[in-house]
């Protein structure tokens, strides 16, 4: 029973069965079978198994099946050559730029305050 790659993702087989929901295989072609890894966010044991959803890839990556557009048939889900996920996807790969500076820098990046710590005397009371 396949089930989807992305580490965020939990779609298998089972759960989305009798949906409109696609498992795709990885791709032959070396260089995009790596784009599909980077993407996926884990260590994939064996790509000849895995599978990739269809909830991770955009309208823009598939094929138009216009014979069966034509003849009213229901379209097929195929993918353009070299298409990668690029819907729904960790956010640690999503983001091309990541902010400079500590955490406390972000915090006062978007208006927060860090508070001061509680100092304590001998006797276990905070001063004030």
């Amino acid at each position: 029973m396949p089930q989807c790659a992305i580490i965020t993702c939990n779609n298998t087989h089972r759960r989305t069965k009798g949906g409109n929901v696609r498992y795709h295989r990885f791709p032959g072609d070396h260089n995009t079978r790596t784009r599909w890894l980077q993407v996926c966010g884990k260590t994939v044991p064996n790509c000849s198994t895995a599978r990739v959803c269809s909830r991770h890839f955009s309208k823009e990556c598939y094929e138009r099946d216009v014979q069966h557009e034509l003849l009213g048939l229901p379209s097929r889900c195929r993918l353009k050559k070299g298409a990668v996920p690029d819907t729904n996807l960790p956010l640690d790969f999503l983001k091309e730029e990541v902010l400079p500076g500590s955490a406390i820098d972000i915090l006062l990046a978007v208006g927060l305050v860090p508070s001061q710590p509680v100092q304590k005397v001998s006797g276990g009371l905070p001063r004030e």
